[in-house]
């Protein structure tokens, strides 16, 4: 999975997830982030707890996820997908972080491009499980 920073401010950040097809994550939340997910390319499938389908999504469609909503995405279409996020902070980028709700899948391991330094060092700070 690859994320690219389009624009970010304390308040909001847009970035581009890159999924490949099957690509996925694990069943997490963040606190102090509301998230808006529109899909521009493929198809993705949204789970929430107890692998509940919050709903399956392609191009130009997608959903919004209050601060501390539990959910986890895979690519399901035959090709590449590609999410867009758009994150809110309520309090602020610095108060906000991702928990883990079970351990980390080794394909949602992912790589940022366009961060800052002070982004990378929030990142690190905020994503260590």
């Amino acid at each position: 999975k690859v994320h690219v920073k389009l624009a970010g401010t304390d308040s909001c950040r847009a970035s581009v997830q890159i999924l490949r097809n099957g690509g996925d994550n694990n069943l997490h939340y963040h606190p102090n982030m509301d998230l808006i997910y529109m899909v521009l390319k493929g198809r993705v499938r949204f789970y929430g707890p107890n692998e509940a389908v919050l709903g399956e999504y392609g191009p130009h469609e997608g959903l919004l996820l209050p601060e501390n909503s539990r959910y986890w995405f895979k690519s399901v279409g035959a090709d590449d997908a590609w999410l867009l996020q758009i994150a809110g902070y309520p309090k602020g980028a610095a108060a906000s972080k991702r928990v883990p709700c079970e351990p980390r899948k080794a394909s949602s391991n992912g790589h940022w491009i366009g961060l800052t330094e002070a982004e990378k060092e929030l990142q690190r700070r905020n994503n260590r499980a």
